[in-house]
């Protein structure tokens, strides 16, 4: 086993008490003896540092890491949401027939019937909720609201009698001179 520098230190200096060596030797070799010593403290330190180093370089690395996969994640989240999103935009605007000016517009429209062309009311914006009352001639409507290719409309005929409901777009044209007599403004 190998002494430690200050247990050597110690030996030479009962050699210098017993006058085997002298003071000049003895503070020579005490000197070189803690120069060895200060340099191997000095490169444990240095390795300290570098050891402490590289793990806050593997941590951070790792920390990146999962910051970066969150990241990524939440790109492709937004991504399959902007997608799907105009996706469905657009199937709604193929979906819906007519001219697409009008089918955004709120205001008068006539509603193309006659008798072998009736339009019937619908329940809700969508085709399996038909009503048993229709049109069977043209007349002005007002369009409050606009959704899924059909326009919310609420029609009081020439007998006093009120009818509301949607009507698709696609049996009505826009017209911005027509007077509807149920128009809300």
């Amino acid at each position: 086993m190998e002494k430690n520098i200050y247990g050597i230190i110690q030996d030479w200096h009962e050699l210098l008490k017993n006058g085997t060596i002298t003071e000049n030797e003895f503070n020579s070799k005490k000197n070189e003896l803690l120069n060895i010593e200060k340099k191997k403290t000095e490169e444990q330190e240095k390795q300290r540092i570098n050891d402490n180093v590289e793990f806050e370089k593997s941590k951070s690395f790792v920390n990146n890491s999962i910051l970066y996969t969150i990241g990524i994640i939440c790109i492709g989240i937004l991504a399959f949401y902007f997608f799907n999103r105009n996706d469905e935009e657009f199937e709604t605007e193929n979906n819906s027939v007519g001219n697409v000016e009008t089918d955004t517009m709120l205001g008068n429209y006539i509603v193309q019937a006659d008798n072998s062309t009736l339009v019937h009311f619908f329940e809700e914006p969508e085709i399996n909720t038909e009503k048993k009352a229709y049109f069977s001639t043209n007349d002005t409507v007002y369009v409050t609201q606009i959704e899924n290719g059909f326009g919310y409309v609420r029609f009081l005929n020439s007998k006093g009698q009120k009818s509301i409901g949607w009507l698709p777009l696609e049996k009505m044209i826009y017209c911005e001179e027509c007077i509807s007599e149920d128009a809300e403004n």
